[in-house]
């Protein structure tokens, strides 16, 4: 059975000009909490240091870290949004991997506990748990 094709339209004008000018009848821009946070501000940083220690210490195996881990990502992603947490999610996926590509079991620093550890955390950053 032959589907259809589909065809994409330019957005419409009155929806352009609402969007780009905040017209009449459009809704205010939507504008979380991050939007009035600096990336540098003391407040911030401290919250991304609480996010390293949980997110570092989970990966070594402290239970409490992961326990605090799911707690304070849906926080923080809340408070901060998810373009502040970007490049923190970025490095924390590029730590994980290179626990996960540690040297084969039998080598004296390959931890199979650390890289169940570190996919755990990953599942927690990408809301898989």
């Amino acid at each position: 059975m032959d589907t259809p094709e589909r065809q994409a339209h330019a957005a419409h004008q009155t929806f352009q000009k609402s969007v780009a000018t905040g017209g009449k009848g459009s809704a205010p821009a939507a504008r979380g909490p991050s939007a009035h946070l600096a990336a540098d501000s003391p407040e911030v940083v401290a919250q991304l240091e609480l996010l390293d220690d949980a997110v570092f210490d989970a990966i070594q195996g402290k239970a409490a870290a992961l326990a605090t881990l799911h707690f304070l990502w849906p926080l923080l992603k809340c408070r901060l949004g998810e373009s502040l947490l970007a490049e923190s999610r970025e490095q924390y996926v590029r730590y994980a991997l290179a626990v996960w590509n540690e040297p084969v079991a039998g080598e004296d620093n390959h931890d199979p506990v650390r890289a169940v550890n570190a996919l755990e955390v990953l599942c927690v950053l990408f809301d898989e748990i």
